[in-house]
């Protein structure tokens, strides 16, 4: 599977416990060396399905006690997951790119020197 060249830093990780081990193998090319990941499953077993195809240093264990709270919170926010077009390593380049071009305009305008 090839990897992305940027990695993430957190990822919340949400799916139904039955495909946990699917997600993470798709999740897998995003994981880089600092790569934290929370499972947000209510099932048991999840935290140890999702370490053995990313790595166990990488999970963080959770109980999810609100993910009707959370998907409503995310609503408000008018926030939404990624639909399966963008959720792609190659999609996640091609975004962090365009952000980082964006972004690196703005400040270079501004004035503002690297540290």
């Amino acid at each position: 599977m090839k990897r992305c060249h940027m990695a993430i830093l957190t990822a919340i990780f949400w799916c139904a416990v039955p495909g946990a081990e699917q997600a993470a193998a798709q999740m897998q090319p995003l994981i880089g060396a600092s790569t934290v990941v929370l499972p947000l499953q209510n099932g048991i077993g999840t935290i140890e399905k999702v370490g053995e195809v990313i790595g166990t240093d990488h999970v963080l264990g959770a109980i999810n006690l609100g993910g009707a709270t959370l998907i409503s919170r995310f609503a408000e926010l008018s926030m939404a997951p990624v639909e399966p077009a963008r959720a792609t390593p190659e999609a996640l380049e091609a975004f962090l790119k365009a952000e980082i071009g964006k972004w690196g305009r703005i400040i270079r305008a501004a004035g503002i020197e690297p540290q």
